[in-house]
């Protein structure tokens, strides 16, 4: 029988004996997950929720604070079959498993496994997003290229990482994928959900969709544990039995998307809806897809089908990487002197005091925390954020630098002390800083946000507008970046810079399609332009986002009879006077479009059908008197002159003295014509 008849035989599981030390009533997810601000089991109050019923194998995933506990942590529950007692074993010895392997700052602590309310969590600490609401590897590799130097470093990471875990006992992680290595806002790598992640065991094969749509997160359980995208071959055998070399497979196949933006190193039968049998065909049997990587002799050396020649230990792989990064010319994170599991602690309650924001009581922590792990880079990282919120600017310069000098290529060090530089107006040394920043990291975006903001106190626009168009590119989902790219592009249209604002403009409606200001803006550089076409385009696109907008309906009705388009325009002037705004400038355009149009009579009689309801509308008056005039009613145009002074010496309102002076002057020429003309 060939390895991939294995599949096709009908998966059983032996019912066993089920007797725990959580009784036997025990459950898993709730039917009916927790809300925001609602408390579980009267202890654990819901800051927020992530994942959710077929989202992840963990199912449902909470943020919660707690009485007892200083600092917010997760609780994680897990998607499985009602009474899966053979599951739930596994369950339990693995997450038992994960809690043993202590504390470093490459893994995620798992704080306890539970059971509260006869339902089964296990509690972590919890990994604050950066500032783009990014926490998982995943959100890195599918969205954005990944630069040689950050790979290096997570690489690194994930070793160091693995190695600690090993040396504690973990056999195998047996789910190493994406999802499962967050990257935390200092962009430094923590692996996590030892084992955990697991589906309803009693099938060989993963739900079929509409489309064939190859499922990356699903995890399978039973016989077969792991994540079919990223199970080594000797997996889908028997995964009970497996090593670390499995974890490495798995590895190899992330490095091989980081460096190859998402792309899966695995030719798929896509007509196959039997997901099972396609990954198995493909980890098995297929042959990596060739590229052009430095990292290449290693990743191939990870993909090796059989685990006795395959890459065998973390340490031969920090080799590959220590020769990569010297080809490279970079250097790779020192490895972490872990300390004891209280002290790893002081590190994670200082980081959950700043999610609290209580950056006194964070800087409490990480302060003890560094006089054990000097070296700590990311601690001295932390110690300067921290320092920045309480306006400690000096000290937090020291701590930053500290990061630095032990890890010079920390692109998020660098940023943070252009932050800090910034603020204290040290203009060139913030510019310095950022660039560092960028060099190290071509992608950090919040870099190039920050730097662009130094570049508009030196007026150095040309750049603000190249970096931006290159961020948009990298993180087009980002709408902090939007928003800042669009106040550039207003920045630059009042400095009359529109061959700038126009190409970040179109860059930004490729991605925000749903902004009115974007498209206004866009319609203002077009007119002045003369590029009428291009500007109705904008408006009407504007229209749409606001159908009552009208700067648009003004605008266009303008560009409508620049170019003889009367009835275009005289319904955008209807559209107007629906709304009840700007009634006087509506009706007088109007009026004058009839006129245009060659209705003069019309035109008339349409602002006396109008004068009729708003007889004390001064400005409609001084209107009728201007067209009567060009038609050769003096009469008409000074009686109705006339009636516009009255209204206006009649008010209460204050009137500019230089237009009674104008109005006044009509009134005597007009009377001196009517004299002659008798």
């Amino acid at each position: 029988m060939g390895l991939l008849d294995i599949f096709k035989r009908k998966n059983t599981i032996t019912d066993v004996p089920f007797k725990t030390a959580f009784g036997d009533n025990l459950q898993f997810a709730p039917k009916q997950q927790f809300q925001i601000g609602q408390t579980i089991a009267g202890e654990y109050k819901v800051q927020d929720v992530f994942g959710g019923e077929g989202q992840s194998g963990m199912g449902v995933v909470y943020l919660v604070t707690a009485q007892d506990y200083p600092f917010p942590f997760i609780l994680k529950t897990i998607q499985l079959e009602e009474n899966n007692k053979l599951s739930f074993q596994r369950f339990t010895k693995e997450a038992e498993a994960w809690i043993r392997v202590g504390v470093h700052p490459n893994i995620v602590k798992a704080l306890w496994v539970r059971n509260i309310e006869d339902l089964l969590y296990v509690a972590a600490e919890y990994v604050a997003p950066d500032s783009y609401n990014r926490n998982t590897l995943t959100q890195f590799i599918f969205s954005t290229e990944i630069p040689s130097q950050i790979i290096l470093r997570w690489a690194a990471q994930f070793c160091y990482g693995m190695q600690h875990a090993l040396e504690r006992g973990l056999i195998s992680h047996r789910d190493i994928k994406p999802d499962n290595l967050l990257i935390d806002n200092q962009g430094n790598l923590k692996i996590t959900d030892f084992g955990l992640a697991q589906l309803p065991s009693g099938t060989n094969s993963l739900p079929k969709d509409k489309n064939c749509q190859l499922n990356y997160n699903f995890t399978l359980a039973g016989s077969i544990l792991g994540t079919l995208p990223y199970m080594a071959p000797e997996q889908f055998v028997d995964s009970s039995s497996v090593d670390h070399k499995a974890d490495i497979y798995a590895f190899g196949i992330i490095l091989y998307q980081m460096v190859n933006r998402g792309v899966y190193p695995y030719h798929l039968d896509n007509q196959n809806q039997n997901q099972l049998e396609v990954y198995a065909q493909a980890h098995i049997n297929n042959s990596v897809n060739t590229f052009n990587s430095p990292f290449k002799e290693l990743i191939y050396g990870c993909l090796v089908k059989d685990s006795k020649n395959r890459i065998s230990s973390y340490a031969e792989i920090l080799h590959f990487l220590s020769s990569i990064s010297k080809n490279e010319k970079s250097t790779l994170p020192k490895k972490p002197n872990v300390k004891d599991s209280s002290v790893e602690e002081l590190y994670i309650k200082a980081q959950s005091y700043v999610s609290l924001k209580q950056p006194e009581k964070a800087l409490e922590f990480i302060n003890k925390y560094l006089e054990h792990n000097t070296e700590a880079y990311w601690a001295w990282t932390e110690k300067g954020r921290i320092l920045y919120e309480l306006e400690r600017f000096q000290k937090s310069i020291t701590a930053t630098e500290q990061s630095i000098l032990i890890f010079p290529e920390n692109s998020h060090s660098w940023n943070n002390l252009g932050t800090v530089l910034k603020s204290i107006n040290k203009i060139n040394k913030a510019q310095m800083a950022f660039r560092n920043a960028l060099k190290y990291d071509s992608q950090n975006i919040a870099a190039m946000m920050n730097y662009c903001q130094v570049l508009e106190q030196l007026g150095e626009d040309e750049k603000i507008l190249e970096l931006l168009l290159i961020a948009i590119e990298i993180a087009p989902n980002k709408k902090a970046l939007i928003f800042n790219a669009g106040n550039h592009a207003a920045s630059f249209i009042k400095k009359r810079k529109t061959n700038l604002a126009l190409p970040l403009l179109l860059k930004i409606t490729e991605f925000e399609k749903n902004n009115p200001v974007y498209w206004q803006n866009l319609a203002i550089i077009y007119q002045s332009s003369g590029k009428r076409l291009n500007a109705r385009e904008s408006l009407n696109k504007l229209l749409r986002l606001e159908p009552q907008n009208l700067f648009a309906l003004f605008t266009l009705s303008q560009l409508y009879a620049e170019e003889s388009m009367f009835e275009e325009a005289i319904d955008c002037c209807e559209k107007v006077i629906s709304t009840g705004n700007e009634l006087v400038k509506a009706v007088s355009f109007k009026s004058q479009l009839l006129m245009h149009k060659g209705e003069i009579e019309e035109a008339i009689y349409y602002l006396k059908g109008v004068l009729r309801k708003y007889q004390n509308t001064d400005a409609l008056w001084f209107i009728l008197a201007d067209i009567q005039e060009k038609v050769g009613d003096i009469q008409g145009a000074y009686n109705s002159i006339n009636k516009c002074h009255q209204i206006i010496k009649s008010s209460e309102k204050q009137t500019d003295i230089e237009n009674i002076k104008m109005i006044e002057l009509k009134i005597k020429q007009l009377q001196t014509r009517i004299e002659k003309n008798t």
